[in-house]
């Protein structure tokens, strides 16, 4: 009984301050033109694990789903995510979440956006696991990162240098892409394109970084 209230009130106390938040903070949005028709029909959105915050409230209630460890802290995030309208998947994110890619293909071709975090749950930071590229493969659907900045902000001391904005702080939202992968047809070219996309997103990292200034 204690657990379930102990979980209620993070829930919904997370909920609120990430919406409180997000609702004082100025965004700047980069790339969208860009990518705006794919969004619309189902893409792979991989993020940052230190950015789950900024892109849970950015991208809120957009048809997104997500895939969430199932580990226990998997559980509190699946929660507070929920409320955002994100669909959470539960998976093994340290096994690329294989058990869960064939409820995630099927979403992205169901016009869903799904979203990843392919350094995510433990790191390294910004190594971008196999995953994401598997999933851009399997759906034959874009991949399209997204990176997001706060020019003030609180940085803690956890592996991922995990990111929660100051309010009222000005925040620079870049997209990426669209990356295409279907086409990949050795394990060379799968290896090829992950460094491609990885070195990708860090460059977006830094146009954000330097946007938000």
């Amino acid at each position: 009984m204690l657990n379930k209230m102990k979980f209620f009130l993070i829930e919904w106390l997370g909920a609120l301050i990430i919406w409180l938040l997000g609702h004082t903070i100025r965004w700047r949005v980069e790339g969208y033109e860009d990518v705006r028709d794919e969004l619309t029909r189902g893409c792979v959105l991989p993020f940052w694990h230190n950015r789950i915050l900024m892109v849970a409230y950015f991208m809120r209630n957009r048809r997104t789903a997500a895939l969430i460890s199932k580990h226990r802290d998997g559980e509190i995030i699946a929660r507070v995510a929920s409320h955002f309208g994100h669909l959470p998947i539960r998976g093994s994110t340290g096994k690329c979440g294989k058990e869960a890619v064939p409820m995630m293909v099927n979403k992205i071709k169901e016009g869903i956006i799904m979203g990843i975090t392919p350094d995510g749950p433990l790191g390294p930071r910004y190594k971008l696991h196999p995953g994401t590229i598997l999933l851009g493969y399997e759906s034959k659907r874009p991949i399209i990162p997204i990176i997001i900045s706060a020019r003030n902000r609180f940085v803690l001391n956890t592996w991922d240098g995990f990111i929660i904005p100051k309010p009222f702080t000005i925040a620079t939202v870049v997209f990426g892409g669209p990356f295409y992968t279907n086409e990949i047809s050795s394990p060379g070219e799968f290896e090829k394109e992950r460094q491609r996309i990885e070195t990708e997103m860090m460059k977006l990292v830094e146009r954000a970084e330097m946007s938000a200034l």
